[in-house]
């Protein structure tokens, strides 16, 4: 009887270490020279985490892929694409699984672990997969308090913030930066509830998670400028132009959103935009417009502050950037307009310009520039240039002769003192001057 129990002893401890070797191992070796993750993690509950079998620190290689307390290389890698894949060891848990497989049945969804290639931001889960003593072994890499990122605005990029799992695995910080290095009680990307505390001994100290895929940083908005345009062409109107710099690493500007708003009311713009590109690439940053027309788009007399969105390629935005305030005319400019009788003068011949040109009260309503009482008034001038060395200050119909046969510019500038400067508009027309008919007589046969 003794035999026989001790020989079904000997069949049991054998199957447990099959189930050991097939199950608690990684169902795929990763070879760690070709993961782009390195370096270690802490947790005061279970200790140091290993992303690579090759963990360099302060210049040092400390390789244990051939030790023999780890039954195969391993590693973790970022795809191309933002999806983690390959296996972290912790001498306590064991394997820790980053490939999508084993991710499968999540406790909420998203379930692979993957980073947004626009902020660097990492979501998903990573799994211990021998759970026991209680833990279900899932790992939450981002809720609401908490989550890891990527940045990469120093190289090689850092893994930053906290991970969090059941009560035995507990807290999982990335990046030495969690902790409260100085002993101040301060201590960066503090997520509800997690420790403070750091590592008090051990070759990894000042630790964390490196990695050298990179994430794409986003654009910044520089020298934004806003500029009214002459708009002696268009009848009734002003235009603006909103102008800024768009400033990017190395990917062009795909996209951009304009809001403007009242200064009296800042919570909702009196007018948006948007459009798509892409337009030209950095590396130097590039000046983009937009035009904004008043009163197709905005109003007359009214102060408005403006905001810009920019996006490139990988659909990564600056924010919201404040391009300024301006202050829009009170009415618009004057629209000169002229007709020459005859159309095609003799030399010698007087020429009458007749005025049509119109211009705008302070409720920008269109009256007759000529007009002498108000509207009009003194406050709207005139200046004809004849381009035969005389000029008038008439606003109504001057006269001119020409005295050879040439080709003269007639120009007609109207100036409002209302408006800010510059303040006229002006319009030219050509005179071709033709020589006058040879004089006749009639003779009686």
């Amino acid at each position: 009887m003794a035999k026989k129990i001790f020989f079904f002893l000997i069949i049991f401890f054998l199957f447990l270490g099959f189930l050991f070797f097939n199950f608690g191992k990684p169902k795929k070796i990763e070879a760690a020279a070709t993961d782009n993750v390195w370096g270690w993690a802490w947790s005061s509950n279970i200790g140091w985490i290993s992303f690579n079998c090759n963990n360099i620190y302060n210049g040092v290689l400390e390789s244990h892929c051939t030790d023999a307390g780890y039954s195969s290389n391993y590693g973790i890698n970022v795809t191309s694409t933002g999806v983690l894949s390959g296996y972290a060891w912790s001498s306590n848990i064991g394997w820790i699984s980053f490939n999508s497989a084993d991710l499968i049945g999540c406790p909420v969804a998203p379930c692979e672990a993957s980073v947004n290639l626009g902020n660097g931001e990492v979501y998903g889960w990573a799994k211990a997969l021998t759970a026991a003593d209680g833990r279900d072994g899932w790992i939450r890499l981002r809720d609401t308090n908490y989550g890891v990122w990527i940045d990469s605005s120093i190289s090689p990029s850092e893994l930053r913030n906290w991970a969090w799992s059941d009560i035995v695995i507990g807290w999982i910080s990335f990046n030495v930066r969690n902790c409260d290095v100085n002993g101040n009680g301060t201590y960066e990307g503090a997520a509800e509830g997690a420790p403070s505390d750091c590592p008090s001994s051990g070759t990894a100290y000042d630790y964390k998670v490196l990695t050298s895929f990179t994430i794409n940083q986003p654009p910044t908005v520089s020298n934004t400028s806003t500029e009214l345009l002459s708009c002696c062409g268009f009848v009734g109107k002003a235009k603006y132009r909103l102008k800024w710099n768009y400033n990017d690493d190395s990917t062009s500007m795909s996209q951009y959103e304009i809001e403007v708003y009242d200064i009296l009311d800042l919570t909702t713009p009196v007018y948006s935009t948007s459009a798509t590109g892409p337009w030209g690439p950095p590396p130097t940053p590039h000046e983009y417009e937009f035009l904004i027309t008043v009163p197709d788009d905005i109003q007359f007399d009214v102060t408005y502050r403006w905001y810009v969105k920019v996006y490139d390629s990988q659909g990564a935005d600056s924010g919201w950037v404040e391009g300024g305030q301006f202050a829009t005319l009170s009415h618009a400019e004057p629209y000169p307009e002229f007709t020459p009788q005859p159309s095609k003068p003799s030399v010698g011949e007087i020429v009458t310009f007749i005025d049509s040109s119109i211009c705008y009260d302070v409720s920008n309503t269109p009256y007759p520039c000529a007009t002498t009482t108000p509207p009009g008034g003194p406050h709207i001038s005139y200046y004809w240039d004849f381009g035969n060395g005389k000029a008038s200050s008439l606003k109504d119909n001057p006269t001119t002769t020409y005295a050879t046969s040439q080709q003269y510019t007639v120009t007609l500038t109207i100036t409002d003192t209302t408006l800010p400067a510059p303040n006229n508009c002006s319009t030219s027309t050509t005179l071709t001057l033709a020589l006058p008919l040879p004089k006749w007589k009639e003779i009686k046969p």
